[in-house]
């Protein structure tokens, strides 16, 4: 069975390269000079790059919380501290690369670069330490809901593996059942047959014996028969001479 860490990483790579590709666009938007149609583009283009990103953020939670338990008891999921350690990291990495394209929506949705720099700066004065714009927001309560939503539907996804694998386990065993019954009654037709066979053996080894013992007898008669004939033969040849 595959690792379910695997399979969501796969997923946030697969989002990650959308986002890249969005995140080139939207800064070549930013840069270019501002007419309609680019306003346009660039709405539009910001609004697809943060749906993504906060698709990828709902799956790093998820991934957070993995990683957590297996590095709280390790041997409960047959890793080691270097796979802990690895996905931690890679966990790490993309929610750094995840805030740095949140923060170029942030901008096109204040005015640019500067909007930016300016919703960091203010953020940083509001928290009265040098915080930089990778910090991520706080989720809000849609945000969180969604979450549980996809852990939901992950979990039951799950459930829904298993329980499809012990199905095909009890079909398995029952057709072994199945088989392992027919080669019993084979068996038992088996050692039917063989016993009527040896009755049979037996009879005739019976009668061969008898008819062996009866041909003996008559043998034994034919050979004193023949004796009396050639007795009688000799006598009257001696009386006639």
């Amino acid at each position: 069975m595959e690792d379910p860490f695997y399979a969501v990483r796969d997923d946030i790579d697969s989002s990650l390269a959308s986002a890249n590709a969005l995140h080139s666009r939207l800064s070549s938007l930013l840069l270019s000079p501002s007419n309609p149609s680019s306003k346009a583009e660039l709405s539009r283009t910001a609004a697809q790059l943060g749906q993504t990103l906060t698709v990828i953020e709902e799956d790093l939670v998820e991934l957070r919380e993995a990683v957590k338990a297996s590095e709280a008891d390790p041997k409960r999921f047959r890793l080691d501290l270097r796979e802990v350690s690895s996905r931690k990291q890679w966990v790490e990495r993309a929610g750094t690369r995840v805030r740095e394209m949140r923060q170029l929506v942030v901008a096109a949705g204040t005015g640019g670069a500067a909007g930016a720099a300016g919703a960091g700066a203010g953020a940083a004065k509001r928290d009265g330490v040098a915080v930089g714009l990778s910090n991520p927001p706080l989720p809000t309560a849609q945000e969180m809901k969604m979450t549980q939503q996809h852990l939901m539907r992950t979990q039951d996804a799950q459930l829904e593996g298993v329980l499809s694998t012990v199905n095909t386990l009890k079909h398995v065993a029952v057709a072994m059942g199945e088989e392992v019954d027919d080669q019993r009654r084979l068996l038992e037709d088996l050692d039917t047959q063989v016993d009527t066979t040896g009755g049979k053996l037996a009879v005739a080894m019976r009668r061969a014996k008898k008819v062996l013992e009866e041909t003996k007898n008559d043998k034994g008669m034919m050979t004193i028969v023949c004796l009396g004939v050639v007795f009688l033969i000799l006598l009257v040849l001696v009386i006639v001479t």
